[in-house]
């Protein structure tokens, strides 16, 4: 492990134990439509090969980044016309590997779908649900989330970031890093309450802290208690939306992902891989038409939501509170790239938003058919496409900030669907 800490225990969640890559076998591949980075050490490494063929194909594909060269993103690979990496065999296995051995992969290969990151003295690792295998393992099975002690050689790769929660220079909410990962995933496993208004909590929270601008332990333990008693019980949850927010903010983050679709089918890059027919069948499950407005478009939503995604016989709340629990262990504040602890949380339900559109649009399209493995398919492809896309989260927040919509009422609004 390439860290600069005395790391004391390797932690992860149990559905780690059980994940194992299908290889060959998987109906997806690590290795298409995604740029990616070589690290220098295993660039250097290189050099070293004998073969000449397969050091031609190196140097004609790896070439390193002509400014901002880091450790970890010093060189990258070229993936051409196919989108697929050119070092990719017949049978969907990488060609390096399997020549000169695992050390000769990049980091980044290596770890996939595992990140690794250093808390204290603790080394955690947990996986994007951008893997079918592991999202199928993670989000279906029972008891698969809490974090377990694990062999230290579960990573043997670059760790991505470090959180020191003891540190007395910070003043900020990361020193209370586990006490409020805690109360975050105790509240999204409240069954007191349905997962649209256990989000709505959380946010009511994270909102007062961000607004009170509570940084010190006790003061946030304090609003923690708060929210327990109020809440605790299953109390019922009213939210006063300004009247000015009603009209006019009719599902703006599903518009502007419709407008994403129609933007994406004239894009040949994604007609290469399966969110294609993924997005295609969302698109005339919902019935969507490129001229129609906002309020058309939200009321299609609407009544599809009501008729056919809560009287399904697939109930996928379950789910995605599982995917909202690892994504909570994956990408909690401040590992996720974003200043404050409300934006992340501000991101994670727009996830969830966008997550629920694609849902809604599949069992349309498939009707009786609709099972849960459309509910997995939704998730991994969601996740490999829109979540790992860091332009798409920065532009939809540049869009919703500068429309003012960067507020809890506009949250509260969406999380009545």
């Amino acid at each position: 492990m390439n860290i600069d800490v005395k790391v004391t225990g390797v932690y992860a969640p149990a559905y780690m134990r059980k994940f194992s890559c299908t290889g060959s076998d998987c109906e997806d591949t690590c290795c298409a439509n995604w740029d990616i980075d070589v690290d220098k050490r295993t660039f250097t490494k290189y050099c070293t090969i004998a073969d000449e063929s397969l050091k031609n194909l190196i140097e004609q594909y790896i070439v390193p980044h002509e400014e901002n060269q880091k450790e970890v993103k010093f060189a990258r690979i070229l993936m051409g016309k196919s989108t697929y990496c050119p070092f990719l065999d017949s049978e969907k296995m990488c060609s390096i590997q399997k020549q000169v051995g695992e050390e000769y992969i990049p980091d980044i290969c290596s770890m996939y779908p595992r990140v690794a990151k250093v808390i204290d003295d603790k080394l955690e690792v947990v996986c994007t649900m951008s893997c079918p295998v592991v999202a199928r393992i993670a989000l279906l099975e029972p008891n698969q989330l809490l974090l377990q002690k694990v062999p230290n050689r579960i990573v043997t790769r670059n760790t991505s970031s470090h959180i020191y929660t003891v540190d007395k220079s910070k003043n900020d909410v990361s020193r209370s890093f586990y006490y409020l990962r805690e109360f975050t995933i105790r509240w999204l496993q409240n069954h007191n309450y349905a997962l649209k208004d256990r989000l709505l909590i959380l946010g009511l929270f994270f909102n007062e802290v961000q607004k009170k601008k509570v940084h010190s332990k006790n003061n946030i333990i304090k609003i923690m208690k708060s929210f327990e008693e109020k809440f605790g019980r299953g109390n019922n949850i009213t939210v006063k939306i300004p009247a000015d927010m009603i009209k006019g903010t009719t599902t703006a983050v599903l518009s502007y992902l419709f407008n994403l679709y129609v933007k994406a089918r004239a894009s040949e890059k994604t007609q290469e891989n399966s969110y294609f027919q993924l997005y295609t069948e969302v698109f005339e499950g919902l019935g969507l038409a490129p001229d129609q407005n906002d309020e058309t478009f939200a009321n299609k939503y609407t009544a599809l939501h009501e008729d056919i995604f809560k009287s399904s016989t697939v109930n996928p709340e379950g789910i995605l509170e599982n995917y909202l629990i690892n994504h909570t262990l994956l990408r909690f504040y401040p590992y996720e790239d974003t200043n404050s602890l409300f934006k992340w949380y501000f991101v994670m339900v727009l996830y969830y938003t966008l997550i629920k559109l694609h849902l809604v649009g599949i069992s349309a399209y498939h009707k009786e058919g609709f099972t849960v493995d459309h509910v997995i398919k939704v998730i991994y492809l969601f996740s490999r496409n829109v979540e790992h896309a860091q332009s798409f989260k920065d532009q939809m927040l540049e869009i919703l900030e500068h429309n003012n919509y960067y507020n809890m009422a506009f949250l509260t609004y969406l999380l009545k669907y």
